[in-house]
């Protein structure tokens, strides 16, 4: 039998569970007692949309690869980079998480000394940086997968042929209709927020993927912006810092700004190399 004829059971096997992984949180939440919490029962559905997309991320990048005869290799994206760029993927959505969170706790702090100084507690400051959970930790397996996918696979075939701003562009759109699935499975809304909704989510996908792409070219590795992205879920998932109205888009903003700030200052390499200087050959002398 030759070498090409034998099925890949491993990637097979990998996506098989990977899909069918989502279902122990079924059971277990369908299974537990009457008294079972509501975070509980959240906690599961939060694993579950991010281990079914997890799974569609492996099974259509399994798909893409073999659909290319297994020319694309994403391994190729998953190298090591220098230390420093993994300190500023953990420190970027940290680093807003907690600008966030201490500026609402000022805000706080001087609202209640203009208008409750000696009637109220003062606002604590330790109540506005609560540790997430650990369990949240599992969603970075999504992020990675993800990352694979779009910044991967996608972001340099579609850098290569729209340059690197409508690519990242392009992608962040993508990524977005990804999500329209989970968005719309667990809910039930009207017109108008089904339509806000979908603005919503391309804005913050687009936004997110410039800092993401910019991460992905700057190092030609994909694991930075994994973290970035892991980190950024757990914290949008997790109790960190007081809610407040508007509180994701302000956060998205940032990101924004982080993201003009990047490619101003420093400009991500592109992944198309320099174009090829054509060979001038024996010129005939003139007669």
């Amino acid at each position: 039998m030759e070498a090409d004829s034998i099925p890949d059971l491993g990637a097979s096997g990998t996506t098989l569970f990977l899909v069918r992984l989502p279902r122990i949180f079924d059971y277990r939440t369908s299974h537990d007692s009457v008294d079972a919490s509501a975070s509980l029962q959240s906690k599961y559905l939060v694993l579950q949309v991010f281990w079914c997309r997890g799974s569609h991320c492996c099974s259509c990048g399994h798909i893409v690869d073999r659909g290319k005869g297994g020319q694309t290799s994403d391994m190729e994206n998953v190298r090591f980079p220098k230390p420093e760029y993994i300190c500023l993927a953990l420190a970027i959505p940290i680093g807003i998480g907690v600008l966030l969170s201490a500026g609402q706790y000022l805000f706080d702090r001087a609202q209640w000394m203009a208008q409750s100084f000696g009637t109220l507690g003062s606002p604590q400051f330790g109540s506005y940086f609560t540790l997430p959970d650990f369990w949240l930790l599992l969603l970075f397996f999504s992020a990675f997968v993800e990352e694979m996918i779009f910044r991967g696979f996608l972001q340099h075939r579609f850098v290569q042929r729209y340059g690197i701003y409508r690519g990242i562009f392009l992608v962040g759109v993508v990524w977005a209709a990804f999500h329209f699935f989970s968005d719309f499975s667990f809910v039930r809304i009207t017109d108008q927020g089904a339509i806000l909704n979908l603005a919503s989510r391309i804005f913050n996908c687009v936004v997110l993927s410039y800092v993401l792409g910019w991460l992905t070219l700057r190092t030609g590795s994909i694991l930075p912006a994994s973290l970035a992205h892991a980190i950024y879920n757990v914290l949008a998932f997790s109790e960190f810092g007081q809610p407040f109205p508007g509180k994701s888009t302000l956060q998205v903003s940032l990101w924004g700004v982080l993201a003009c700030v990047l490619f101003r200052y420093w400009p991500a390499r592109t992944e198309t190399g320099p174009e090829p200087t054509p060979e001038v050959g024996n010129l005939e002398p003139a007669v």
